[in-house]
């Protein structure tokens, strides 16, 4: 399906945009950013529909403002915060999670196909990205012959591997879910099966090149989830699919073991975690670094319980206090809380950390009920991956959450088409 440019039609505009903003997505550069801004325009360009009666249908839609409170809560952290050229970073870094549910939800729904047209351009931009680093990975190889500059930070080219690990998961459980709802009758029906297996197949293997732990974990984690729901819904086929893919990615990993850099960061994080050292300056891999971090972060968020510490302060004191419990590996690297809900109760207080958890929880809830299958999935990548990395403090982070929250929840299921 094709969505020409038609400045006459606004229906098809709206959607060039998101397709647009998605296909650029993976490569994590400033045309993504400079759709953001083209989407907010957009919003004001309407013959049919006033910005009035715009921010009417916003206000009277729950999940809207749930959504936007996450970027308010940080205007009003402002109030009380003394960092404001920090504040000023963060708010310029978050401002997607404003402008893009802004913009999407006062939209009309996109329809199931819509929904199709725009993930097959989020599709296209991550074929593209992995191939890039997979090309390149390989011509580094030829050239230095170092194992090194196959895996994790030196093949992941357009950003941290970990959040890249993210846009593959959640691709390739797309995938999986357009085969399983796939119309068997319809032309070419098993070259396009085909096609999609191809594209999931190299979608794994690049998150297992990535070599993020939590990446293939989460990822793992939401696959098994997807074929146990199959299996309950007897789509034997699919299965047998997904298990020919598990088998060949085990025999690749058996066979190149020695090399594959995943495998030796999980043997270390098993090392780090049974170490009987307690010594902050000790602190060397990401598990135990994770661990001391959040040590840290909670004595920060006692200390700040009611109101937390405002937009601006919480890198200064996160900072102080890893001067004091010794911990120079977080006083050098600058490190958040590498916990969103952490760092959302730190920022400010208990009533904006549960209004932060709200915002995830009741969007929840009405996927189940509405049977929304993809934004469930979505979702639980995301909050598994919070659990672990502050997502929302990274560009690359902010804008993946602010799209596909927006988009999975402004969507027309097919069983309500």
């Amino acid at each position: 399906m094709t969505i020409p440019f038609n400045y006459k039609d606004r229906a098809k505009n709206y959607i060039l945009l998101i397709a647009l903003s998605l296909i650029f997505l993976p490569f994590r550069n400033n045309i993504s950013s400079v759709f953001g801004i083209a989407l907010f325009l957009f919003f004001f360009i309407d013959k049919e529909n006033k910005p009035l009666s715009k921010l009417k249908v916003l206000l009277g839609n729950k999940i809207a403002i749930l959504t936007l409170s996450i970027y308010i809560v940080h205007l009003i952290g402002l109030i009380y915060t003394s960092n404001f050229k920090y504040a000023s970073l963060d708010l310029e870094i978050k401002l997607p999670l404003f402008i893009l549910p802004f913009v999407i939800f006062a939209e009309k729904k996109l329809t199931f196909e819509n929904l199709n047209v725009v993930l097959k351009y989020f599709t296209i931009g991550n074929i593209l990205a992995v191939s890039f680093c997979f090309i390149r990975a390989g011509y580094r190889f030829y050239v230095t012959k170092s194992a090194t500059v196959l895996f994790y930070n030196e093949f992941s080219n357009f950003m941290h591997p970990s959040y890249f690990s993210l846009y593959l998961g959640f691709n390739t459980i797309y995938l999986f879910y357009k085969i399983s709802n796939s119309d068997r009758k319809q032309l070419n029906h098993t070259k396009n099966q085909i096609i999609l297996l191809t594209i999931s197949t190299l979608f794994i293997f690049g998150i297992l090149t990535l070599s993020s732990k939590a990446g293939i974990l989460i990822a793992a984690l939401a696959l098994l989830f997807f074929s146990i729901k199959e299996l309950i819904k007897k789509k034997i086929t699919l299965i047998l699919l997904l298990s020919a893919i598990s088998v060949i990615v085990f025999l690749l990993i058996s066979y190149f073991k020695n090399n594959i850099v995943a495998l030796s960061r999980f043997e270390e994080a098993k090392q780090e975690l049974s170490s009987k050292s307690n010594s902050s300056n000790e602190t060397n891999g990401s598990s135990n670094a994770r661990l001391e971090i959040w040590k840290s972060s909670k004595k920060v968020l006692l200390k700040n319980l009611a109101i937390g510490v405002g937009t601006g302060d919480i890198k200064d004191e996160l900072i102080k206090q890893y001067k004091k419990d010794d911990f120079t590996h977080g006083v050098v690297n600058e490190n958040n809380c590498h916990n969103q809900y952490l760092q959302f109760f730190i920022l400010f207080g208990v009533g904006g950390g549960l209004l932060f958890i709200v915002s995830l929880l009741y969007p929840a809830i009405i996927s189940i009920r509405n049977h929304n299958a993809l934004y469930i999935y979505f979702l639980f990548l995301i909050v598994t991956n919070m659990l672990v990395e502050s997502m929302l403090e990274s560009k690359a982070g902010v804008e993946f959450y602010a799209l596909f929250n927006a988009i999975l929840l402004n969507f027309t299921p097919r069983n309500e088409q």
